[in-house]
């Protein structure tokens, strides 16, 4: 286990885990836990042989957004939640930018910044009983952490400015039908469904993983016909890999593959 501030780091099997670890506080991001998580993921992306990366949050919540005790606590002028924004927004970048999947577990309250986290994954499983609220506007705060990029983008402006104005509660069950999450299952579900969703992707190559990733990050800010390009150009590439031919094999004589250890950087 590596240890940051307000984080904590497993790593066993080609799966890192990401844990906010100040359950006291709901996990609230204050500065410390900001350059702790971005420390936290520079950390997991120089790991060897890592397959996927697991963010989740220790106790009963899952982020409750901004440390708004500490905010209030700040000295007026003293600009803290800029110091706070910056590195969060730089660990958010690079969970996008990790050569491998991120799976957000979920569950408890989600508020501000957390919804931030969740939108950063690439899949959300959600216990049932979660409950999304955006928050800013009701603590007199306008929105960070990517969520008025990201939520336009996934679920329409009219529907994102619902959200991020008013201030109301999402259940799970409306967090799936709009695509904040991918996923909700029953509370006592949650770690079986992230165990599963672990188990599919380790039956991909790696690189098939980071290429995948890569294209569908990519593409809303390209033309169609780029987008086409770099995908016949992907393809190309990948295709006569050991691991993909191992798959296609696989796939063919209904077994499960068995793979070498290429790495997912070079996808990078």
């Amino acid at each position: 286990m590596a240890g940051f501030a307000g984080i904590n780091v497993d790593h066993a099997d080609g799966i890192a885990h990401i844990v906010l670890s100040r359950p006291e506080a709901g996990n609230a991001l204050d500065l410390a836990t900001s350059y702790g998580l971005r420390d936290a993921v520079a950390h997991v992306s120089e790991l060897p042989d890592l397959q996927a990366v697991v963010l989740r949050g220790e106790g009963k919540r899952f982020c409750v957004g901004g440390d708004l005790t500490g905010f209030k606590q700040a000295a007026p002028g003293a600009n803290l939640c800029y110091d706070v924004a910056v590195p969060l927004h730089e660990a958010i970048l690079a969970l996008g930018e990790l050569p491998v999947p991120v799976i957000a577990r979920v569950h408890g309250a989600v508020g501000g910044g957390g919804v931030g986290l969740v939108l950063a994954a690439d899949i959300a499983v959600a216990a049932e009983s979660t409950v999304f609220r955006l928050g800013y506007t009701g603590s007199g705060l306008s929105p960070d952490c990517g969520v008025t990029w990201d939520l336009p983008h996934r679920i329409g402006m009219a529907k994102a400015m619902d959200l991020l104005l008013t201030n109301r509660r999402v259940s799970a069950a409306e967090a799936s039908a709009l695509g904040i999450v991918s996923r909700v299952v029953a509370d006592d579900d949650l770690q079986a469904e992230v165990d599963m969703v672990i188990q599919a992707l380790r039956a991909v190559p790696r690189q098939t993983l980071a290429e995948t990733k890569r294209l569908a990050r990519s593409a809303q800010f390209r033309s169609r016909a780029e987008q086409l390009e770099d995908e016949a150009v992907t393809i190309g590439r990948i295709g006569d890999t050991a691991d993909t031919r191992e798959a296609i094999s696989a796939f063919l004589e209904k077994r499960p593959p068995v793979f070498g250890t290429a790495p997912a950087e070079a996808a990078r």
